[in-house]
């Protein structure tokens, strides 16, 4: 059950009462893509995965 200020991470499913999202960012761009709301783990692991990335490349 999903109380009203609770909201569902679209990564893990976990229910949390914020969630977020980057939509651009220094050599990252989502506008074009399919909005995915993360909760604050989900977001800090694609953040750094994402930053690993760019500095591999």
């Amino acid at each position: 059950m999903i109380y009203p200020n609770e909201m569902s991470c679209d990564t893990c499913g976990k229910k949390v009462s914020e969630l977020r999202r980057d939509l651009i960012d220094s050599s990252y761009n989502a506008l074009n893509k399919p909005p995915l709301w993360n909760c604050q783990d989900c977001y800090r692991e694609k953040k750094a995965r994402r930053l690993k990335e760019r500095d591999n490349t």
